[in-house]
């Protein structure tokens, strides 16, 4: 089955979330990413572990699926120049360093187009390659902060929280493997590269697009609202009588069956809940009473109710019971996949829905320099004497299939 990106070859230099994870996303439908790692360390989520995971780190586990392992020590000349002769024969590029590494080290976007002009190269950092705050370092957390997600995001007036899964790095690695796409696209109409700046402070600022906008309108500062919503009446999460629930009233309409479902008819006509606009005045009387009749059943009780009336509503379900989500199942969304350490895990599945896509193996994600001598083999036709020179003069580290390599001390 053809992959849309077969035949597209990425040197990905990125680590920790972001860039690894837009890199997974193309290694999904079919380019070849090779993750060019530093001797010792490697990808520094590597060392994220604790004794509950036994070495292994859950962070590198869940974005690094189908791509290969390369360690090049990019402070060697001779490990700098077999990188320029790989992305001689690439077509894309990606790091996620702070603004300036990549230069320092001699390998940024104008040293790689003197050898390939049509080259895309990809920068993906906190606030960008320009502006005041590029040289500041940021990871998810700090995002989130300067982006304002973590502003609106918390229990009615509590503290700031943030989101338990790292939005902006997700959607910085979604908005970087777009623009990876469309400037594929563009070589292939213009045979033109291109230089990508990507910001993760950017996508938080699109996220906050209704934020913004009410604050144009109306002059009102977002507020953490806990699960509800600050312009409509019930929209939140109530406890079951076994786990919580969201519950979605959008309008009028569903109000009054939402009534009729509760058991609350007389709500239906009560001028302090009659209207959308009726319930947000009223929210802080209104809601008690609401969770005084959902905690009277069990989760899937309500779903089914209010399903049948048309009304949003879904479990809020704890990690365990992803695993048996019947959704989930169906969407071949967890997927078994055979470690080379670990042996079978389950791990997240691929997104992309295309033919053909979601159906064939998926590649476990690699250990630490564990495809060093194949990629040198296939991509710049190196024999064993070559491999074995680059070794010992400790540019390179290759690593046996199941074995972790160690680096040699300089």
């Amino acid at each position: 089955m053809h992959k849309p990106l077969s035949g597209i070859r990425i040197l990905d230099l990125s680590q920790a979330w972001a860039g690894p994870f837009a890199s997974m996303l193309l290694a999904d439908i079919g380019a070849e990413v090779i993750k060019i790692e530093p001797p010792v360390t490697g990808d520094h989520v590597r060392n994220w572990v604790t004794k509950e995971t036994n070495g292994h780190s859950p962070h590198l586990l869940a974005v690094n699926r189908n791509k290969k392992s390369l360690i090049l020590d990019l402070k060697n000349e001779t490990g700098k120049q077999l990188f320029f002769e790989m992305a001689e024969k690439s077509d894309v590029i990606l790091e996620n360093f702070r603004p300036g590494i990549m230069k320092k080290l001699g390998i940024d976007y104008d040293e790689v187009r003197k050898r390939n002009p049509e080259i895309i190269f990809c920068s993906v950092s906190g606030f960008g390659q320009t502006g005041p705050y590029k040289d500041i370092a940021a990871y998810d957390l700090i995002i989130q902060g300067e982006g304002g997600a973590m502003s609106v995001t918390g229990e009615r007036g509590g503290r700031p929280l943030k989101p338990g899964v790292p939005q902006a790095d997700v959607f910085g690695a979604m908005v970087a493997s777009n623009c990876i796409m469309a400037a594929i696209m563009t070589k292939q109409q213009t045979g033109k590269g291109s230089y990508l700046d990507i910001a993760m402070m950017d996508t938080q600022i699109a996220l906050m697009g209704y934020y913004l906008a009410n604050y144009v309108i109306s002059g009102k500062i977002g507020k953490p609202m806990g699960t509800a919503h600050s312009l409509m009446v019930p929209y939140q999460s109530f406890p079951a009588k076994d786990i919580d629930i969201n519950i979605a009233v959008l309008n009028d309409r569903a109000w009054k069956h939402f009534c009729e479902v509760i058991g609350k008819l007389e709500w239906i006509d009560d001028p302090r809940f009659i209207t959308g606009e009726n319930r947000v005045e009223n929210r802080d009387f209104l809601v008690p009473l609401i969770e005084e009749i959902t905690m009277t059943r069990e989760a899937n009780y309500w779903i089914q109710k209010f399903s049948e009336k048309g009304i949003p509503v879904g479990a809020i379900n704890p990690t365990d019971r992803l695993f048996s989500h019947p959704q989930v199942a169906h969407r071949n969304m967890l997927r078994k996949v055979q470690h080379p350490e670990i042996g079978e895990i389950v791990l997240p599945g691929i997104p992309w829905k295309l033919p053909g896509i979601d159906d064939e193996e998926i590649l476990a994600p690699p250990l630490h320099g564990q495809h060093t001598t194949e990629v040198l083999k296939k991509v710049l036709n190196l024999s064993e004497e070559q491999i074995k020179k680059l070794e010992d003069e400790q540019v390179i580290t290759p690593a046996a299939r199941g074995k972790t390599p160690v680096a040699k001390e300089k």
